[in-house]
């Protein structure tokens, strides 16, 4: 099922589409392991000249993955597009690998996976933690295009780091 759930997300990937000149959005694709409920997800990050978000709506009854974008008050969000002309950027990321679909013991995995090709121009890296300051783990997002994570049914937090380009 694994290899199906790949297949899906390349192909959400492929249909993404590109904002105007220096405004972006991409999206990342979350995909767990399908042992019944929700196993996939996807949230989208940007910027553009308006702010534009979605709330993420309730986390469902069942799942084996649940991901978010967090604001600045914790709230969490589907889509979170940021106001053009800052010199660098931070998204909040939280993921629970394991959800609520094993034991309380019991680890999962999911993988996030992002297109390039819709990222605007300049450096993206991801962090561990929710302040920015925390390990990269991806020093360029532009080469490394996806990221597992393992654990328990509890939230983890990483931050995707964006600086533009400068003009």
């Amino acid at each position: 099922m694994k290899k199906i759930c790949a297949t899906v997300a390349f192909l959400m990937i492929m249909t993404a589409s590109v904002c105007m000149a220096g405004a972006w959005q991409t999206t990342l694709f979350i995909c767990g392991e399908n042992n019944g409920g929700v196993y996939q997800q996807e949230i989208t990050m940007g910027v553009a000249d308006e702010t534009e978000v979605l709330p993420a709506p309730p986390v469902p009854p069942v799942y084996s993955v649940n991901a978010s974008l967090f604001n600045a008050d914790w709230e969490p969000l589907w889509k979170d597009v940021r106001p053009d002309g800052k010199t660098s950027y931070e998204w909040i990321i939280g993921v629970d690998p394991q959800g609520n679909t094993g034991t309380p013991a019991s680890e999962g995995t999911c993988t996030l996976t992002w297109g390039t090709f819709q990222m605007g121009k300049g450096t993206y890296e991801l962090r561990q933690g929710s302040d920015g300051k925390g390990e990269i783990l991806i020093p360029d997002m532009k080469n490394v295009t996806s990221f597992k994570v393992s654990g328990k049914a509890k939230k983890q937090y990483f931050t995707i780091v964006y600086v533009p380009e400068v003009k």
